[in-house]
């Protein structure tokens, strides 16, 4: 009983000092000076690179992701709002059209090759009666992109894994190389900036396009802000500079879908090219592996992927 009062002591003098040491810094910045805007922050005037396609999928979250529903909530740090439209957009849907461009275009480019093989119900969700699973083969070098970096690492690390006698499958299931680019993203990132999947993978894209000018990194007035989640700023004339390069992608999905997807049409004009919903015949497992569309199998394994990820994090929990 003493050693609990003395840890409770402990805890509440701890809070106390701490409180009281983040008014004190913030009464210190207030009686300083105010920056000018440009000692503030340097805005770069022209970008350090071109925007990949995957970067454009967050530059331009508005035009290639769904809406927010409006019935789910989600965390301050877990939102994911479009940089020029400041509208809260899916976190879900963003991290699976990133991982969707991104796969996508490597394989127009002939950089991967891509295989549906049979395989027994997984009876897990999303798709609990799915009798496929999709595998894909690099065949050539990967454009330097940040995602494709970590997608060519899991390449080669399950290359190396297939050299073994045991591995001799130079095809890598798509789950396992989500996994593994997943991991490749986390190694970059400190616990305390952890957001769940979906929140790594754009916060993986968003370090990667301060580097390059297109977004601005969020001041840090005190040494607490340095664990407090502060949002990045959009660098507006930039990221419209891209809106051709967004315009020429979005052409180049709608083609991919046209090519290997199992229905062609529009969809819902209401909401920024959606990628259709998965074919129920792709779900049910009720059609053969080799005549199943690419685009649609293609989604539904980096959305069975995610999801796998996704359960085996606590709710909500993860970072601060």
């Amino acid at each position: 009983m003493v050693t609990v009062i003395i840890v409770a002591g402990v805890v509440v003098v701890g809070t106390v000092l701490l409180v009281l040491l983040e008014r004190a810094l913030a009464a210190r910045a207030a009686r300083s000076p105010a920056p000018s805007s440009d000692e503030e922050r340097q805005v770069p005037r022209e970008p350090m690179g071109p925007a990949t396609p995957e970067t454009l999928v967050y530059l331009f979250a508005h035009q290639f992701v769904r809406p927010m529903p409006s019935a789910r909530a989600v965390r301050q740090r877990s939102r994911c709002i479009a940089p020029l439209t400041s509208e809260e957009v899916d976190p879900q849907d963003a991290a699976e059209k990133i991982l969707f461009v991104a796969l996508s275009e490597l394989y127009v480019a002939g950089c991967v090759d891509f295989e549906v093989r049979e395989s027994d119900p997984t009876l897990m969700p999303p798709f609990p009666h799915k009798s496929w699973t999709l595998f894909g083969r690099k065949l050539g070098e990967f454009p330097r992109t940040p995602l494709c970096d970590k997608l060519a690492a899991a390449f080669l690390s399950h290359a190396t894994r297939a050299q073994k006698p045991q591995h001799n499958d130079p095809a890598i299931p798509l789950m396992d190389l989500i996994e593994s680019t997943i991991a490749g993203i986390r190694t970059e990132m400190s616990f305390w900036k952890r957001a769940g999947v979906y929140g790594d993978i754009r916060a993986f894209i968003e370090a990667h396009l301060i580097e390059r000018g297109y977004m601005l990194a969020p001041a840090k007035e005190t040494w607490l802000d340095t664990f407090r989640y502060k949002p990045a700023e959009a660098n507006r004339p930039l990221i419209a500079s891209a809106q051709p390069a967004a315009d020429e992608l979005q052409e180049r999905l709608r083609e991919f879908r046209d090519a290997h997807g199992s229905r062609s049409e529009e969809g819902d004009e209401e909401e920024p090219f959606a990628i259709p919903d998965v074919n129920p015949a792709v779900a049910e497992g009720e059609t053969d592996a080799e005549q199943l569309p690419l685009c649609d199998c293609l989604r539904a394994a980096i959305s069975e992927a995610l999801t796998v990820i996704r359960q085996q994090e606590p709710s909500e929990q993860v970072g601060i």
